[in-house]
């Protein structure tokens, strides 16, 4: 049985360790589809000056959480995105 002392550490440790992961997915979770579509129409609308009302989004599969489609005559976009937030691979690419 190790020492007193480092089994307090190691109940230390996993405790900050489960307090930090509590913290962090109750961030994720916390995302919206409204937050999500949000940002990509701000992305889309920097890159090429359309307007944030050129994009709407559609339910994912899989590892995609939404598909946020961005079109106008100033050029169109598709994002896909997972359920932190994050863009997938490949996505965000101009539409052909």
């Amino acid at each position: 049985m190790p020492p007193r002392p480092v089994l307090w550490v190691i109940a230390g440790l996993s405790l900050t360790a489960g307090v930090l992961g509590y913290s962090t997915g109750s961030t994720v979770a916390d995302l919206s589809e409204t937050e999500a579509i949000r940002f990509y129409a701000q992305v889309y609308a920097a890159e090429t000056g359309g307007a944030l009302t050129d994009c709407a989004a559609v339910p994912g599969t899989g590892a995609v959480w939404l598909v946020v489609r961005c079109s106008a005559d100033s050029g169109a976009r598709t994002y896909r995105v997972d359920r932190r937030g994050g863009l997938i691979d490949g996505a965000g690419e101009p539409s052909v």
